[in-house]
Order: C-alpha cells, then structure tokens, then sequence
C-alpha cells in the first residue's frame, strides 16, 4: 500500500515539475506582453538588486504546474476541491495585484479581500 502511494507522489512531483519548467518561458513572454514585470528603480536606493525588467506571473506557472500534477494523479476528494477552489482566488487575487493594480495604484485592502474569501471558501 505504502509503495503505490509513494509512486503516485512521485508522479505527481516529477508531472508538476517537468510542466512548471516548460510553461515558465510562456510566463515570462505572457509577463512581458502585459507589462507585469518589476522594473528596477535606482530612485529607491539598493531595493531592486536585478538591472534588467523581472516579469511577476512565476508563481502562475508553478499553480498551473501543481494543477496539471493533480489532475492527472491526484486523488480527487471534497477537501482538495475546497483547497483547489480557495488557492484559485488566491491566483485571481494576485495576478489582479501584479497587473491591475500596480499599474492602476488600486487599493491594497483589494488584496486583503480576495485572500479573506479565499480563506472562507477553504
């Protein structure tokens, strides 16, 4: 019993792996299509440390990764729906704060809403 659930974790790590690092150079292209990108500013003293623009969207590709692992192998369950749907909001929330709103200098309590309710789905 140990060996079968050993083997399919390991499925799954290899599967969200190997995904996450192919669909990382659409993230960046994607990033920099849309302008989600941290630009380094030298106005803020050494906060930036990089000398060229860093797109924002890596942490999409590595819940799509994750995504794709579970759906292929995971074991399909009500709590791990829960979990799915309330990291969902999580994702809309902070592609929503890296694109939407840096550029449109929004709200943070707009952050804070989508993580409350995606703590309430949970």
């Amino acid at each position: 019993m140990f060996g079968n659930t050993f083997d399919n974790v390991i499925r799954i790590v290899l599967t969200t792996f190997i995904f996450s690092a192919a669909i990382m150079p659409v993230m960046k292209r994607i990033a920099h299509h849309i302008g989600a990108v941290d630009v380094p500013r030298s106005t803020e003293g050494n906060r930036h440390i990089h000398n060229k623009p860093i797109p924002k969207l890596g942490g999409l590709g590595i819940f799509l990764g994750f995504l794709f692992g579970y759906m292929c192998f995971g074991v399909h369950s009500l709590q791990m729906n829960s979990i799915l749907i309330g990291s969902f909001i999580i994702i809309l929330t902070g592609i929503n704060w890296t694109t939407c709103c840096s550029i449109c200098h929004c709200l943070l309590w707009w952050n804070f809403v989508g993580q409350y309710y995606s703590l309430r789905f949970t």
